[in-house]
Order: structure tokens, then sequence, then C-alpha cells
């Protein structure tokens, strides 16, 4: 069989790493299997403790139905027995929800301190001039969201960037955490642009450099990614932003090839960044 030479082939470092997805996969899918038969071994010997007690009972019911004594009755005392049984259960059950409690209410008191102690903490070494650069991030951030087709956000202006941490807050929680990959991917756009953009508007400090790596990762539509680039071609001030992308389809081929002529360097690696060195040479 005959393979052309523009075949891109798996070296072995990717072919291991292949193998080692795999291999994860794999793991997952035992340790899921193993997980469920703990969980229908539990069943089982519920069902199987359930099944001794009906037939204790049965018996016991059987031997009262020939016994001639009637002050005490084999079933009754067995039925004592199992409450007596389910109360002990129960007791300890409402011990341990007890202990819990006790933890989370500790918890709770710890998590009230430190709230206290944030809220005493002094504010005056924030200057108007940095609150204004803050409004300037959020508007920037947000506005970066919009444009680069956001999703995950239904209501943009719940989104805060709080003074003392600086990061995206929607709702009083970090953004990340309830957002898909793909919109993860877009609010690292987002936040990375808008530290640029509000830089360049309020005379900051950034060095005026950005470098993405793979930002059309995780299943970015290419109009989106298109969104992207446009935005960094409208950046103002002295900046520059360095993009490496990998061309693996049309659409994302076709939207570098527009940047032709305009303020954007493209730098074709070709096949493989990295070749053999060439013996004779």
């Amino acid at each position: 069989m005959h393979i052309g030479q523009n075949v891109p082939v798996m070296s072995v470092e990717e072919n291991i790493k292949h193998l080692e997805g795999q291999k994860a996969i794999l793991e997952f899918d035992i340790n899921s299997h193993k997980s469920n038969i703990e969980n229908l071994t539990i069943i089982q010997n519920d069902i199987r403790d359930k099944l001794a007690t009906l037939r204790r009972l049965a018996q016991t019911i059987r031997s009262d139905l020939f016994s001639t004594e009637t002050e005490w009755s084999e079933t009754i005392v067995h039925k004592l027995v199992d409450i007596e049984t389910q109360i002990r259960k129960y007791n300890q059950v409402k011990s341990q929800i007890s202990k819990k409690m006790d933890g989370i209410m500790a918890l709770s008191a710890r998590w009230r301190d430190y709230k206290e102690e944030v809220a005493k903490l002094p504010r005056n070494s924030i200057s108007d001039l940095d609150i204004k650069r803050i409004k300037a991030f959020k508007r920037n951030f947000i506005a970066n969201l919009q444009k680069y087709n956001c999703k995950s956000v239904l209501d943009f202006n719940a989104i805060d960037i709080p003074i003392e941490t600086c990061l995206p807050m929607i709702d009083g929680f970090d953004m990340k955490f309830d957002s898909s990959a793909s919109d993860n991917i877009r609010i690292i756009w987002s936040f990375t642009m808008a530290l640029l953009q509000t830089s360049i508007e309020n005379n900051g400090n950034h060095p005026g450099v950005i470098i993405f790596d793979e930002p059309a990762q995780h299943s970015i539509v290419t109009s989106d990614m298109d969104s992207l680039i446009k935005s960094v071609l409208e950046l103002n001030g002295s900046s520059q932003v360095i993009m490496g992308i990998t061309l693996n389809n049309e659409e994302l081929e076709k939207t570098i090839k527009k940047l032709q002529g305009e303020t954007a360097n493209i730098i074709e690696i070709g096949e493989r960044a990295f070749t053999l060195f060439n013996a004779d040479v």
C-alpha cells in the first residue's frame, strides 16, 4: 500500500497519548462497573436481610398456630425484637445526622466570621481611578462576551467584577462553574482581551502583548473565531497579539486567508513545525 507524502502520520508520542487516553476511558468504565456492582451488592444484602426476617416471622407464626400458649405469642415477641432493632437503627441514623448538623453549623459560624472579617478590611486603598478602570473592564468584558456569542450567560446584567478580586462573577458564583467548555474558552478570550482594551483606554500597565495558543479549541465555531480576530484588529494603540492556530477546516482557513493585506502578519508553518535534520547537510 502506498502512502502519500502529504498524509500526516502519528508520531510515537502521539500514539502513546492516544493509547493513554483509551486506557483512561477503559479505567473509567471499569470503575463505573465496580460502583454498580457495589450498589447491587448492597441492595442484594438488604433484600437477603428482609427475606431472612420474613422467613423467621413465618416460622414463628406457624409455631403459634400449633401452640397452646396464649399469654405470650412467639410472633409478638419476634415482632417486638424487630421493632427494637429498627428503633436502634433509626437512633443511630439520628445520631449521625446530628453530628453532620454540628459540623455544618460550625462551618456556617466560620463562614460568618470570615465575612465579618472581610467587611472590616479597609477600603481606602482603592482609588477613584481604580474604580473607573474596573467599570471600564466590566464594560469591555461583557461586550466581548456578547461579541463572541457566549450562550451560558442568560443575563449579562447579572455579571459583576468585584474590585477585591477582579474576577468575573455571576449571581455570586465564579462564571466558569456553570459554563460549557466552549463558553469557558469564550470567557478566557473576553477576559484577556478586556485587560488589554481597558489598559489602552486608561493608559494602564499592560505590556501590550497577548499570545493565544490554539484559541479555536473545544469546537469553537468559525464565526466566533472570526469575531475574536476582528476585535484584535480593532485594537488601538501600540499592541501585538500572537495566535497559534491549526487550520483544521475550510471555513477557518478561509477566515485566515481574508486577513492577507490587512494589519495581520500570516506565517504558515506547513505540515509540521519540527522536522528531522537532513543527515547529508
